[in-house]
């Protein structure tokens, strides 16, 4: 009977719509066909809110990649952590260092908990001064040393709202 309700369900947002009336297998079934569709339309922030209450994993992970092809990384990892899809949180990680997107380099090794990766990631960034990223990895693995030799060489590019910020962090203010 799924598909008889989707032409009438998918006219809504998946937000609004209330299925409390149907016991929890009928209710992920009907979430999951209407992402199906959802995501044959084109419509993949629908199709993602429907594959997250059906906890459809494996499609979750799909929309990860639709969203990485079409360049959208923030999207892309926060549907790998909704999947629960490690491999492809380093995978996406590794490419976004590559491709210079360092915040969502730093959002995926966060989530995997990969402190070396952090460690690498933040010393690239305060390398290249890119300061509240680099201050964010550090801040992900607990190094106070790496934050406060951020706040040194902040303070020395005259970058002074970073440097007092990495300061406080590191408990030397």
């Amino acid at each position: 009977h799924v598909q008889r309700l989707l032409p009438n369900l998918v006219k809504k947002k998946v937000e609004d719509l209330d299925l409390s009336m149907f016991d929890q297998k009928l209710r992920y079934d009907i979430y999951d066909a209407l992402g199906k569709d959802h995501l044959r339309r084109g419509n993949i922030d629908q199709a993602e809110k429907a594959f997250i209450l059906s906890e459809n994993r494996n499609k979750l992970t799909a929309i990860g990649k639709e969203y990485y092809h079409i360049g959208m990384m923030d999207k892309a990892v926060e549907a790998f952590k909704m999947a629960g899809n490690e491999a492809e949180l380093r995978n996406l990680g590794e490419k976004c260092m590559i491709k210079g997107k360092y915040l969502q380099a730093v959002e995926c090794f966060a989530v995997l908990k990969d402190k070396e990766m952090l460690k690498a990631l933040g010393q690239e960034c305060m390398d290249k001064q890119r300061w509240q990223i680099a201050l964010q990895a550090f801040e992900a693995i607990g190094d106070l040393d790496k934050v406060a030799e951020l706040g040194d060489r902040a303070a020395s590019e005259r970058e002074f709202d970073t440097a007092m910020q990495a300061y406080q962090l590191a408990g030397q203010i």
